[in-house]
Order: structure tokens, then C-alpha cells, then sequence
């Protein structure tokens, strides 16, 4: 085998073992009059700098970074620094970082050797969560989150208004106020693009009709161009009490009336449709209870004065992903 030597300024430092393999002296540092001219075995010679944690991503954060020098090489260890704690050890750059729930804290990496521990810069990261949701109960606009391209919507419309039927005739006159009705609703599926801006317009339920009126159709309710949702139908004033009983077509399934008022003169009042969200109004004398969220609103009847149906309740959208 080879033997080496190694000569400074004319002065032999080294002689007679064998070279490695590599051409590496098998000397871990030479000095020279006191300075160390020479070594092995060094720490990495710079600090990472351009460490950056990817934004928005769907449930992930991408871990990016140049090597570091050093001797021998460093391994890399990514540290979550908002929490203190080490979620990688001896990982490469474009380490993915799985967070489903979605996440937003500081992070670096450090480079490790033998010799050092050397921190990078810290950056922020913030994952997007694979899951969540959001309701709008008034007018907005709906943002698709970054990377997703699937949501489920459910919409309501506005309630329909509740009708007064009047009795002037006394005794034996039957009359009911019957309840507006609840507005359409309906759940689907629908894909989008990330960052799609979506209008919502949530139709106002109607308001209720003064006696012998017929009962005001409530407002649709929109998701931009992808869906309407109609507004429920108003209750009609009626002169025979198996005309109306305020129970509509439309509105989810197991809804029930609001309260029937039984009242004098054989005159009576339905409430209005329950919806997915809320009770029909209460069939009252005089003034007929209010719907809630989708709901009609309830019936009224009066003798020989003056009423009104109650208010559908205003519309509704929620939306999940």
C-alpha cells in the first residue's frame, strides 16, 4: 500500500501511513505554528437560509431546503418551533409533513453532524384542513378552499307567509287562516374549482297577508348558478276546514305543522310548515306566529276585526367539504 506525506513550507508533518481510500489522510487535523491548517472532520460551513414550509396545501406541508456543507455530511431534523417539538429526524429536503386537520405554525430545519448543530431560518407553514364547514344564514360569498374541488350544499328557501281569513257571519260560518308553507330544500354535491368566489343569496321569508288575502310566496334562495332553492307558497284563507292544512309538498322529511288554534264561531287557524331548520308559526287569533329559519309562517283568523298570517322565516344555506 501507498504511503503518504505531507509537507508545510518545507517541513514534514506526516510520514509513513498509508493513504485512505480516498486520498483522506488518516489524521484528524494538522496544525501549523499553533494554526490549525487542516481537518478531517468539519462542521457544516453555513446555515441553511432558504428553509421555506409550503403554503396551502390540502392537508400537507412541503419541507424545502439546499444541503449544508460539512464533513461528514449533516443529517437533517425539522422542528415545529411554535410547539417545541421534533416532527422529523434525518429527513431530505421536500419532506411532506401530513396534517389532515389542517395546520399554521413556525418551523426549521436543523443540520446535524458530529461536530454542530446548525438551525435554518424559521418560516411559517399552514396546511388547509381535508374537512370543515360553514353556514350562511344571511347574503355572503362563499371562497372554495385551496385544494378542494368537491362540497356538499344544502339550501333552503324563504317561508311562505301566513293568510287571515276574516269571519263576519257568527255561528256556523266556518273559516280558518291557513299556514304558509316551508321553503324547498335540497342537498347536493357539487364540484368547484379552489378559490372559486360563489355568491349566496339567501331568499327573505314572506310576509304574512291581512285577512281573506292569500298568503305571499317567500324568495328563492341561490348558491351563484349552482343551485335555487324555492320559496315556500303562502297559506290561503279558506271557507272549509278540510281545504288547508297548512302541510305542503316541499321541506325535509318528518316535518310537522305548528299549532292548529281552534277558535270561536267555528273559525279556526293552521300554523305554517315546519322546515329542516325550524317550526312553523303557531296558528293564532288575530296575528299568526312567525316561522323560523325556512318555516311558513302560522295562520290567523279574526270575527268581524282585523288580522294578519305570521312571517315566513328567512332561508338558509350551509355548505361542507
Amino acid at each position: 500500500m501507498a504511503e503518504g506525506k505531507l509537507f508545510i513550507n518545507g517541513v514534514q508533518h506526516h510520514d509513513g501511513e498509508p493513504v485512505g481510500v480516498n486520498g483522506d489522510l488518516p489524521i484528524e487535523k494538522v496544525m501549523c505554528n499553533g494554526i490549525l491548517v487542516w481537518q478531517n472532520i468539519s462542521a457544516p460551513t453555513l446555515p441553511i437560509t432558504d428553509f421555506n414550509a409550503t403554503d396551502t396545501q390540502l392537508g400537507q406541508i412541503t419541507m424545502t431546503w439546499s444541503p449544508s456543507d460539512g464533513l461528514p455530511a449533516p443529517t437533517y431534523n425539522v422542528i415545529n418551533v411554535t410547539s417545541g417539538a421534533t416532527i422529523a429526524t434525518n429527513v431530505t429536503s421536500g419532506w411532506v409533513y401530513s396534517q389532515p386537520s389542517g395546520l399554521t405554525a413556525d418551523f426549521r430545519v436543523d443540520a446535524i453532524n458530529v461536530e454542530a448543530t446548525l438551525s435554518s431560518n424559521i418560516d411559517n407553514g399552514t396546511a388547509v384542513a381535508t374537512s370543515g364547514s360553514v353556514a350562511f344564514p344571511t347574503d355572503g360569498t362563499f371562497i372554495v378552499p385551496p385544494g378542494i374541488t368537491s362540497i356538499t350544499v344544502t339550501g333552503l328557501g324563504g317561508g311562505g307567509g301566513g293568510s287571515c281569513k276574516r269571519n263576519n257571519g257568527g255561528a256556523g260560518m266556518v273559516g280558518l287562516g291557513g299556514g304558509g308553507f316551508a321553503g324547498e330544500s335540497r342537498t347536493n354535491t357539487i364540484t368547484v374549482t379552489p378559490g372559486e368566489n360563489i355568491a349566496v343569496n339567501i331568499g327573505a321569508g314572506a310576509i304574512g297577508s291581512i285577512e281573506d288575502v292569500q298568503g305571499i310566496t317567500g324568495e328563492a334562495t341561490s348558491f351563484g348558478s349552482y343551485q335555487t332553492y324555492a320559496g315556500g307558497a303562502g297559506g290561503t284563507p279558506a271557507n272549509n276546514i278540510a281545504q288547508y292544512d297548512g302541510v305542503g309538498a316541499t321541506g325535509c322529511n318528518g316535518f310537522t305543522d305548528g299549532t292548529y288554534y281552534d277558535g270561536p264561531d267555528d273559525t279556526g287557524a293552521f300554523g305554517g310548515q315546519a322546515s329542516c331548520k325550524g317550526n312553523g308559526g303557531n296558528g293564532y287569533n288575530g296575528t299568526g306566529g312567525n316561522g323560523g329559519i325556512g318555516a311558513g309562517g302560522g295562520g290567523a283568523h279574526v270575527y268581524q276585526t282585523s288580522g294578519r298570517g305570521g312571517n315566513g322565516g328567512n332561508g338558509y344555506i350551509s355548505i361542507s367539504w
